[in-house]
C-alpha cells in the first residue's frame, strides 16, 4: 500500500508525496479548484548520487517514458508527463503509475547501477 499526502500549492497546481522507495511526487497543472486538471508530472531525484552524463543522455536517447537530467547540486532527476486534459479512464491512469514504475526501476538499474 502506497503512503502519500496531498498539499494545496495554488488554485492551479497541487502537489502530491508518495513515500515509497524511491519516494516521488506528482504535480496536478492547470487544474480548476483542484478540479479538472491539464497534465500530472511524476518526479523523483536522488540526492547525493553521482552519475556520468553520457549514461544521462543514453537514457534520453533511448527511453519514450521519463526525461532525465542533473540538477543545479548534480543529482540525478526523473521526470514522466501525462496529458489528462480531457479526462482519463482509471485503467489509463493505472498504466500511467505503472509506466512510471518501469521508469524509475530501469533508470535506477541503467543510470544509477543499482
Amino acid at each position: 500500500m502506497e503512503l502519500y499526502y496531498c498539499t494545496e500549492v495554488r488554485m492551479i497546481k497541487c502537489k502530491c508525496y508518495f513515500l515509497t522507495d524511491p519516494k516521488y511526487i506528482i504535480t496536478f497543472y492547470g487544474c480548476e479548484n483542484g478540479k479538472k486538471c491539464d497534465d500530472i508530472q511524476f518526479n523523483t531525484s536522488w540526492s547525493g548520487k553521482k552519475v556520468l552524463m553520457n549514461d544521462i543522455n543514453n537514457w534520453n536517447r533511448d527511453k519514450r517514458f521519463g526525461k532525465a537530467y542533473l540538477d543545479t547540486d548534480g543529482d540525478p532527476v526523473l521526470q514522466m508527463s501525462v496529458n489528462i486534459d480531457f479526462g482519463v479512464t482509471e485503467k489509463n491512469l493505472e498504466d500511467a503509475f505503472d509506466w512510471w514504475s518501469k521508469a524509475m526501476s530501469s533508470f535506477k538499474k541503467d543510470v544509477l547501477k543499482e
